[in-house]
């Protein structure tokens, strides 16, 4: 974080952290990165600043899962339950439909970790 704030006085930089909701909110593991930053004596995350905190709940496999088109919710622990699963094909889904968010979020039916992210990702886009 440090690094990023330095160069975005003379560079455009973005940082994109993600943490897994194991099982706490979204909010909750916010604040435990804003914890961090405090505890080291650095200011957290302020509103116009270029970082995006995801939180895939319960873990990053569950964005991975349904994005390879299997029904998943945020409650089933997913770790370790990717295997062979098109990661080229997860991250077009993600793509599509982050920019479907982006037309009409009001339609997009999707988990609510996965809103959070769209809504940090068009915060510093």
């Amino acid at each position: 974080m440090a690094v990023n704030r330095s160069k975005r006085t003379h560079q455009q930089c973005t940082l994109l952290v993600s943490i897994d909701g194991d099982n706490q909110s979204i909010e909750a593991r916010k604040q435990y990165f804003d914890g961090i930053l405090t505890a080291r004596q650095m200011p957290p995350r302020a509103d116009g600043e270029p970082v995006a905190i995801w939180v895939p709940s319960r873990n990053i496999e569950t964005w991975i899962r349904y994005f390879s088109g299997e029904v998943v919710n945020e409650a089933d622990d997913y770790k370790g339950k990717v295997r062979n699963l098109n990661l080229k094909q997860t991250a077009e889904g993600f793509v599509a439909e982050f920019r479907q968010w982006q037309q009409s979020s009001k339609d997009l039916r999707t988990l609510p970790s996965l809103i959070d992210a769209y809504e940090e990702l068009t915060r510093i886009l």
